[in-house]
């Protein structure tokens, strides 16, 4: 019996509009939800242009993306599948494999790489004997607030206590 409407007899919904459709293929890629696509969602992938780390950017595009994060993290402590998470989170995610952010990451900065190395010694700081040539030269000054205004909460009353010593050792409060 030949089939009239084309629909084999299964209800296959209906095709929702591309803005969405485009939202939700790029949230799945940013998810990772690709594992044996049909040939219908290879299709819409190619057709809204939907990144997949199968398929990185330019070598020249993904070392610039690298370089940026690289240069953000000040301390040198993010790793490789950190830059690659802060990579896909952003509003128009790239999406990179690690093995590619790995090499990227140790050409830009080598000592980086080596300082996150397990078993890497820190360096030590260096720390030296403060001096001071008189009084009120060097101050260090702390506080406690637990018993201030907004700490305890009862309108206008409360007592701010700050102290500071003088580094030749004298208490002023």
């Amino acid at each position: 019996m030949v089939n009239t409407n084309g629909a084999n007899g299964h209800d296959n919904g209906t095709k929702p509009p591309d803005d969405i459709l485009r939202k939700t293929l790029w949230e799945f890629a940013r998810r990772e939800y690709s594992a044996e696509m049909p040939r219908t969602l290879t299709n819409l992938n190619k057709k809204f242009e939907v990144p997949m780390v199968k398929r990185p950017p330019p070598l020249a595009v993904a070392t610039a993306h690298v370089a940026n994060k690289v240069t953000e993290d000040l301390t040198r402590r993010h790793g490789p599948l950190t830059i690659q998470k802060q990579l896909e989170r952003q509003e128009n995610p790239v999406l990179l494999p690690r093995d590619m952010v790995r090499a990227l990451q140790t050409a830009i900065d080598p000592e980086g790489a080596a300082t996150r190395f397990p078993g890497c010694k820190r360096p030590v700081k260096v720390r030296g004997q403060l001096t001071a040539k008189g009084i009120m030269e060097e101050v260090h000054c702390d506080g406690h607030e637990k018993l201030g205004r907004k700490a305890l909460r009862m309108g206008l009353a409360g007592i701010d206590i700050y102290s500071f010593r003088d580094h030749p050792g004298k208490v002023y409060t």
